[in-house]
């Protein structure tokens, strides 16, 4: 299957890392995927280093037409995908654009991230009516965000899916794997101080200040805290920081890709966000590294992280409840360990990115075969089924499960040639709608599944 995402902004944060992994995953599985991304970003330069993704690079996306524009039209005309991905508003609507002027009528699946409403471009009754499927990240953000447009009548509800974000299963071998002291030694941490990790983007929303604060008013001074991340609020948050009378346990470290170095070296993961995150992965990500994560409890944020169970959650916007719990940490190692333990096993088995990846897959191979079977249908394979006829209908059904469908009788005979031959592309003869709806039930029902490729997630 060919697929096409555009990724909008320049700057790396949870969306970028979330369209990385799950795009690479979609490569992985043997779909040819191609990214648009901002020139000059982190994202276009990310795909080009990991080789997998066939990335482009665009002008920066805008909400009104732009040069961004033209690239994307430019490459969907040559190459037509049998799948368009956007990840923002921005370039949301180069696609669009590019679909309405081209007459463009393949699966068009829209991810949304943020934790902002909707502006009343994205919302636009034209925008939503050309999407197929709108993919929330957190059970909160599509009640909050989709559902009046569902209760007002503007789109239908099985147009929404969740997806939270999830994290690979080797991820927490890969932070065992650092060398603690080495890495201490690195950053210049003695063995004996307890580390606060914030690895987030330096901008408002994240409210970083206020961990600066907590942290400065802990009763300690064999602790420190590091800050990972780049934005706009750097020099303001370094002020603050030198004021605190912590500023010299106050570390900041820019932006660093191997963040599983410094979980590896973290007693605890602290995120301070000011807005409702969907599912911020820096949180997955310590969790599944078994490091206690202390978070407001806000957003999606309380859909995984469940308090004194897996994590710890204070009130939003109360910085001495903050405090409080960073100073229970560095008091009570044995809670660090107790929760950390348990963090992991709730991502291990709620939160893993194959799972996330395979059934985008599975929704992505399902919206073709309804729309444009021929090219899906190429790339499948029968597994094992039985047809049995029987005096007015004929049944298909997959040995050792309860799955089985009665084949209208102008299917029958097409189907049964593409099991005898064991080529699904055969059922293309079909005509429509009927074609989508047998090859979708078969799909759905596990008679049809896709050729595993080698290295696949």
């Amino acid at each position: 299957m060919r697929i096409l995402a555009t990724v909008s902004d320049q700057a790396w944060g949870g969306k970028h890392r979330y369209m990385y992994d799950v795009l690479s995953g979609l490569s992985a599985l043997g779909h040819q995927v191609g990214v648009h991304a901002e020139q000059g970003g982190r994202m276009a330069a990310r795909c080009r280093a990991a080789g997998a993704l066939d990335v482009v690079e665009v002008p920066p996306f805008t909400s009104a037409a732009g040069p961004a524009d033209a690239v994307v039209a430019q490459t969907v005309r040559r190459d037509p995908p049998d799948v368009l991905i956007a990840s923002g508003r921005r370039d949301l609507m180069a696609v669009h654009r590019a679909r309405v002027s081209l007459g463009l009528t393949q699966p068009f699946v829209f991810f949304r991230h943020s934790a902002f409403p909707l502006s009343e471009q994205e919302s636009a009754p034209d925008v939503l009516a050309g999407l197929t499927r709108i993919v929330g990240t957190s059970r909160q953000q599509i009640e909050q965000q989709f559902m009046p447009l569902v209760a007002a009548g503007t789109i239908p509800e099985a147009r929404l899916v969740l997806i939270p974000s999830g994290v690979s299963a080797t991820w927490g071998q890969r932070v065992a794997g650092h060398d603690e002291r080495e890495v201490r030694r690195r950053l210049g941490i003695g063995a004996d101080l307890s580390v606060f990790l914030v690895p987030a983007r330096l901008s408002w929303e994240k409210d970083i200040g206020r961990a600066i604060e907590a942290f400065a008013a802990l009763p300690v001074e064999d602790a420190v805290l590091l800050i990972a991340g780049e934005g706009p609020d750097h020099g303001a948050l370094r002020d603050q920081a030198r004021a605190s009378g912590a500023g010299e346990r106050i570390l900041f470290l820019g932006h660093v890709d191997a963040v599983d170095e410094l979980l590896s070296v973290a007693g605890a993961v602290v995120l301070t966000s000011s807005v409702p995150e969907t599912g911020p992965l820096a949180l997955k990500e310590a969790m599944a590294a078994g490091v206690p994560v202390i978070a407001p409890a806000l957003g999606g944020i309380p859909e995984f992280v469940r308090h004194e169970r897996d994590g710890l959650l204070y009130e939003p916007g109360r910085t001495e409840s903050l405090s409080a719990l960073m100073l229970r940490l560095y008091e009570q190692e044995d809670l660090g360990g107790i929760l950390g333990r348990a963090a992991a096993r709730t991502i291990r088995t709620a939160h893993r990115l194959e799972r996330r990846v395979e059934h985008l897959a599975w929704l992505l191979d399902l919206l073709v075969l309804r729309t444009d079977p021929g090219t899906a249908l190429s790339e499948l394979r029968w597994n094992a089924v039985r047809l049995r006829d029987e005096a007015r209908f004929t049944y298909l059904f997959v040995p050792g499960t309860s799955q089985i469908t009665e084949l209208p009788p102008a299917a029958a005979e097409t189907v049964g040639e593409a099991v005898a031959h064991e080529q699904p592309a055969l059922l293309a003869r079909l005509d429509d709608p009927l074609r989508g709806e047998i090859v979708t039930t078969l799909y759905r029902m596990g008679a049809l599944g896709r050729v595993v490729t080698a290295g696949a997630v």
